[in-house]
């Protein structure tokens, strides 16, 4: 029986490729893609953005390339604007303070991820955020 193991960086910890969870036992046998994505166990919203030619499969509208896609299950890859997120602004990584305050204000908030070939995972680019909760947030910084 073939084992791999995937160390968390900065932990004693290993990833368990055969449930997809942290673990501290060293053997598995595939890991697992959706123990690996990010904000999986929150239940944030994720928007993706694309690397190449895109098209929103509820109206058929051409995104392009770099566009933001949400994923809704069934329904397919989405644009905002079919999603009911293109009232939302976005707010790029960096500022912490500023990106716990609007999130906390805002109703509803997404998660805007790349994917890196280089890494092989999703990175966080920054947050889609409503207007207000941004402007409200900026006034408390």
């Amino acid at each position: 029986m073939e084992t791999c193991c995937y160390p968390v960086f900065g932990s004693k910890l290993f990833i368990d490729c055969s449930r997809g969870f942290e673990s501290r036992n060293k053997s598995c046998l595939v890991m697992s893609i959706e123990g690996a994505a990010p904000d999986r166990s929150s239940g944030d919203l994720r928007v993706f953005t694309s690397t190449r030619d895109s098209r929103c499969d509820e109206c058929g509208d051409d995104l392009g390339r770099r566009a933001w896609i949400f994923l809704a299950g069934d329904r397919g890859a989405l644009g905002l604007t079919c999603a009911d997120l293109d009232h939302l602004v976005f707010l790029p990584s960096g500022d912490a303070a500023l990106t716990r305050r609007a999130r906390n204000h805002s109703k509803l908030a997404a998660v805007v991820l790349k994917w890196s070939r280089a890494r092989q995972q999703s990175e966080r680019q920054g947050l889609l955020v409503e207007e207000t909760a941004l402007q409200r947030a900026e006034a408390e910084c």
